[in-house]
């Protein structure tokens, strides 16, 4: 009796724990779809759509505030590992191509992060996409941009209409248009507009408007997890923002119109002639020499005899263009073309939410060595470690062999703090910025002078 009384008891609490994530993530989705409902309220607005028409940029202030606390610095770093291992992070430096041989190295080399369908790996980003869908053509997308302290790139040129949404960090931006292709002594175009956003702003970015970084400072939203009053406050911050597209080419009239098209010509019944004149795909500037060439129809080389063929032969494509082209027509319709591109957009959506699916619910190879801000480290017992604040190099010794690790002085602090082989939470230990930190103990796991351990039981 009693081993089937413990066997009911494990069953009843696995049910009961069960029960608990399961409202927790109710919870939780709930809360994402109304900071989600609340940003899109406040973004979509009557000036919003003035500054689209108009192609103007415009400053939103404090749009996504509530949005704003579900993003943790340990949900954009396991956004971008996921996503490196998926083959959707780029890293750049300088406007050049910088990937390392992770993308933690590659951010301590101060390149900058760019992940791409960044809503596929962050739950707020994807109920953002969501909310704003419906206006913005029935599918929206994000891309996720990564930039140390130390790592500002070029200009952002816009290929479209964009929304920036910053995240972390604060900076000023200048806007204004293009000036590659002025002549040197032709007077530089006045700024557009000079604002200075924070995390919770946003800003309608329209295409082709260049996007100048000229100044950045810490913002209290990347507070450090820190517990400890004695962990110095960071003075800088890396900057995160997030860039919706608002008008794809993909959702472009003349795109949606060839897809269309296109369609109709594979799933509609067309007469045998036109089929075949569709199928052929000849026109009166593509091949003309098929059709009007006199020599191999007629065998003749006559003057008289080639312009006679010539225009026999213009009538007939003539002819079976408009009898096909009318045919077409028929079939095809305004409404037709709205059905169309909602197909495609509920589509679209389908694939994107079976993609974030499967990439917030995989395993990731190495899980379980990934630093977190609430991990334990410790320098393993048989290794020595000495770094002094300020230092470019950290020496770690086993025995009578001796690594002089490269560093950048930001990160002395931290490693001069592991030193001492006691256990420390990463999210207390001493650097200004809270994703050098995470990477910087990471790069220390992975060569071995570093290791995970469980919370002490003291």
């Amino acid at each position: 009796c009693m081993p089937s009384a413990i066997a009911m008891l494990r069953g009843c609490c696995a049910t009961r724990r069960r029960h608990s994530l399961q409202v927790a993530e109710e919870t939780e989705t709930d809360l994402l779809a109304a900071a989600a409902n609340d940003f899109q309220r406040a973004v979509l607005t009557e000036e919003f759509w003035a500054s689209l028409e108009e192609q103007q940029p415009r400053h939103l202030p404090n749009v996504a505030s509530q949005l704003l606390t579900s993003f943790s610095i340990d949900d954009i770093v396991s956004a971008f590992v996921r996503g490196s291992e998926a083959g959707f992070v780029a890293a750049h430096k300088r406007g050049e191509q910088y990937m390392r041989e992770n993308i933690f190295l590659s951010y301590l080399d101060n390149a900058s992060l760019n992940l791409t369908g960044a809503e596929c790996f962050l739950k707020p980003l994807l109920a953002a996409c969501q909310t704003l869908a419906p206006a913005l053509g029935g599918h929206s997308v994000a891309r996720l941009l990564l930039e140390p302290p130390e790592g500002r790139g070029p200009p952002l040129i816009a290929d479209g209409d964009l929304l920036l949404l910053q995240l972390w960090g604060d900076q000023l931006l200048t806007l204004r248009r293009p000036t590659n292709r002025m002549g040197v002594s032709a007077p530089r175009p006045k700024p557009l507009l000079a604002a200075e956003l924070r995390p919770g702003d946003a800003l309608v970015v329209p295409g082709g408007v260049e996007c100048h970084v000229t100044g950045g400072k810490f913002s209290i939203a990347v507070a450090r997890v820190s517990s400890s009053p004695d962990a110095p406050g960071p003075q800088d911050s890396p900057l995160l923002y997030a860039l919706f597209p608002l008008r794809m080419p993909e959702q472009s009239l003349d795109v949606a119109l060839a897809k269309y098209l296109n369609d109709v010509l594979l799933e509609s019944s067309l007469s045998q002639e036109a089929d075949c004149f569709f199928r052929a795909a000849v026109t009166k500037h593509s091949r003309p020499e098929r059709y009007f060439s006199s020599k191999t129809s007629l065998g003749s080389s006559s003057d008289e005899v080639a312009d006679l063929a010539t225009e026999v032969k213009g009538r007939e494509l003539a002819a079976k263009l408009s009898t096909s082209a009318t045919e077409l027509a028929s079939k095809i319709s305004a409404a037709g073309l709205r059905k169309h591109m909602a197909a495609r957009a509920k589509q679209l959506r389908e694939e994107q939410e079976k993609s974030a699916r499967k990439f917030l619910t995989e395993r990731v190879v190495g899980a379980e060595q990934v630093v977190r801000t609430t991990s334990f480290v410790c320098v393993p017992s048989q290794i020595a470690c000495h770094c002094e604040k300020g230092a470019a190099v950290a020496q770690f010794k086993r025995g009578s062999e001796t690594l002089n690790l490269p560093i950048s002085p930001t990160a002395s602090g931290l490693i001069a703090k592991l030193s001492d082989a006691l256990p420390h939470v990463v999210g207390d230990l001493p650097c200004e910025d809270p994703v050098e930190r995470i990477c910087v103990c990471q790069i220390l796991i992975f060569k071995g002078c570093l290791e995970l351990i469980e919370a002490p039981r003291d």
